[in-house]
């Protein structure tokens, strides 16, 4: 059993679909934080920085990460 709440994000909502996915636990809780992209930080010569979303994770059911019951 797999305990998630809005704060769950990134890595464990993918381990937490892989187990629902794979019938190999129940996930409870909460809606999850539901981001399922991945970013990359680029750091700008003024000392700025840039958050750049470089791929988006959706479950192999097709849906997003937002789906906890």
């Amino acid at each position: 059993m797999v305990l998630v709440n809005r704060g769950t994000a990134g890595p464990a909502e993918i381990v937490a679909a892989a187990i629902l996915e794979n019938a190999r636990g129940d996930v409870v809780g909460d809606k999850t934080f539901g981001d399922g992209s991945v970013q990359k930080l680029i750091e700008m010569p003024d000392n700025s920085a840039l958050i750049l979303s470089i791929a988006n994770i959706i479950r192999r059911a097709g849906r997003r990460f937002k789906m906890w019951r």
